[in-house]
């Protein structure tokens, strides 16, 4: 099934919405449904870590995906942009936040 889909996404750009469900519900255990970043678990969106228009084989796989809140998934896309993300990308924005998280804490205290 999968091999349709990425075919699918190849010939028109486009994912099917039930592929794409079931991907974010995988996801959703896998990260046991709250964000890798902040550990909320409100206003999630699942991300793709090797994005599906650059990586259109991935696009189903449930490793490929982390739960990220609304807020800290468009913070890392306009950090990173929309293509050609990488695995290695997000692990780069993620231990900025968490060394900038980290400070802030502290300086608080």
């Amino acid at each position: 099934m999968q091999f349709f889909n990425i075919i699918k996404i190849l010939l028109t750009g486009k994912r099917d919405r039930k592929a794409q469900a079931e991907w974010r519900k995988a996801v959703m255990r896998r990260c046991a449904a709250r964000s890798v970043l902040s550990g909320d678990t409100r206003k999630l969106e699942a991300h793709h870590l090797f994005n599906v228009a650059s990586f259109p084989v991935f696009a189903g796989a449930a490793w490929n995906g982390v739960l990220l809140t609304d807020a800290e998934h468009t913070s890392y896309h306009k950090w990173a942009g929309v293509r050609y993300n990488t695995p290695f990308d997000f692990f780069l924005w993620w231990s900025f936040h968490k060394i900038t998280f980290g400070l802030f804490v502290r300086g608080a205290a």
